[in-house]
């Protein structure tokens, strides 16, 4: 699976992953089309992608459940998420370039998917809950310490 072999991505090199639309799609969603120079970057970086990986499971499972239990909430917040993606998809089936898979041209997405994972996480059970929040407030920590580190 080349999504955990580099952690970044890039427009212009095969090596990052560019000519997978979703891979390309979930990279740019964290770090853009940057480089980060550094070892501990590089290692935060793959850390972090689990993450999203991790999050995106949940906000789904969020999504599943809302649909059991008929969430208020649920018709307009499919509607905020699934349109970017599926507009996203359609234009990269009409034109496939690679710079057209960005995630900065859905990034109101992030706003729907926290409150499907937020829902995901307040319909499960005290004990899992509480390793929900440790989890995420160490990875959410990951982050701010990849983006803190001076660079070099």
């Amino acid at each position: 699976m080349t999504y955990f072999r580099s952690p970044y991505t890039s427009a212009f090199e095969d090596a990052g992953g560019r000519q997978y639309f979703w891979q390309f799609l979930a990279k740019t969603s964290l770090f853009g089309e940057f480089k980060f120079l550094g070892f501990w970057r590089a290692a935060l970086a793959l850390f972090i992608k689990f993450f999203l990986v991790w999050f995106s499971a949940f906000s789904i499972a969020g999504w599943i459940l809302a649909i059991r239990r008929k969430w208020n909430w649920l018709i307009p917040l499919s509607f905020a998420t699934v349109l970017p993606f599926a507009s996203i998809v359609a234009v990269r089936i009409i034109a496939p370039f690679v710079c057209v898979g960005d995630f900065r041209y859905i990034l109101p997405v992030i706003i729907p998917a926290v409150a499907f994972f937020v829902y995901a996480l307040q319909e499960t059970t005290w004990p899992r809950k509480n390793q929900l929040i440790f989890t995420t407030a160490i990875l959410l920590g990951a982050s701010v310490a990849f983006y803190a580190h001076p660079s070099g």
